[in-house]
């Protein structure tokens, strides 16, 4: 099996936050759900945080042979 070529460098996880954060829309998941759904929400001007706790695209999103249910 190949790996994605999303998943080929190392990941590097990024530091706690040390502040108080804020957003219109919070998304739970960095999988292609919760990708595109921000992408579409910043688009139209919204303030987006993504909450992924690894990799993005790196659960069933990443594993799925391309398949879209």
């Amino acid at each position: 099996m190949t790996t994605p070529f999303w998943l080929d460098e190392p990941y590097t996880p990024r530091a706690p936050l040390q502040e108080a954060a804020t957003a219109d829309v919070a998304i739970v998941g960095g999988g292609l759900t919760g990708i595109s759904a921000a992408h579409f929400l910043a688009a139209r001007g919204c303030k987006v945080a993504v909450v992924e706790r690894g990799e993005l695209a790196s659960g069933a999103s990443g594993r799925n042979a391309g398949f879209l249910l």
